[in-house]
């Protein structure tokens, strides 16, 4: 089974709609809440998957909104629609498994296994010992 089929199988594409339902999040541009994107992909998904799977699909545009610093400034943050996290977590799932085991044990903040946290208490310790 090739790659994409693989990412868009039934089984997968349900893991990743229950993931971004469990994340919650905001809307993206188009509006479209988490309680929104059931009914949107029995209405569209025919179409979105023909797009995906002729390589045609073009994302949306993320909504830009503004946060607060701790420091007192902003940073703005991109919020993609429900449908392009879904579609994201579904291609997480399945690259995770074929590129985590490449990655180097020092490679913190970049992979599940490894939180950047992991990483201070490392550059941490070896400070301390010279």
């Amino acid at each position: 089974m090739d790659l994409l089929t693989r990412i868009l199988s039934k089984e997968n594409l349900r893991a990743a709609y229950e993931q971004v339902v469990r994340n919650k999040g905001s809307a993206g541009v188009d509006g479209i809440r988490i309680d929104d994107l059931k009914p949107f992909l029995q209405d569209h998904w025919d179409r979105l998957k023909d797009a995906l799977e002729a390589g045609i699909y073009q994302p949306n545009a993320v909504l830009g909104v503004k946060i607060p610093k701790r420091n007192g400034g902003e940073r703005l943050l991109g919020i993609p629609t429900t449908f392009d996290r879904m579609i994201q977590q579904a291609i997480h799932q399945e690259l995770s498994p074929l590129f985590d085991p490449e990655f180097s044990e020092y490679s913190y903040g970049f992979t599940h296994k490894y939180f950047y946290f992991i990483g201070v208490r490392e550059l941490a310790s070896l400070g301390s010992t010279g």
